[in-house]
């Protein structure tokens, strides 16, 4: 989602490892079109898209529609707050290197 491809390869192991499978790896990039997502998993898909791609839409926040869908598949034990802090968390963490090492290559030029 953040055009990166450094860690493409350490992602993939680390997914299949928690058991995502060959046909969601090889079709992630399409995700909305894809059968192998549960609705669940597109809502948390659409979350990590939106907090990622903040550049692509206006306003500044992630948008209600998102968040609407996400607590639609999740029941109240899965909405504690842990768990959609980890959910927000994860393009965070995911993109931070990449995007620190970016940063670090502009400001020496």
């Amino acid at each position: 989602m953040n055009g990166g491809s450094a860690c493409l390869y350490a992602d993939a192991a680390e997914a299949r490892k928690a058991g995502v499978t060959d046909d969601q790896l090889i079709t992630v990039a399409a995700w909305r079109q894809s059968p192998y997502f549960t609705d669940a998993e597109r809502a948390a898909l659409a979350l990590a898209e939106a907090a990622t791609r903040m550049n692509d839409r206006a306003g500044d926040a992630i948008p209600d529609a998102v968040w609407d869908e996400l607590v639609e598949h999740y029941d109240e034990r899965q909405r504690r707050p842990r768990n959609l802090v980890s959910l927000v968390l994860a393009p965070a963490t995911r993109t931070s290197p990449s995007k620190t090492a970016f940063a670090h290559r502009r400001s020496r030029r």
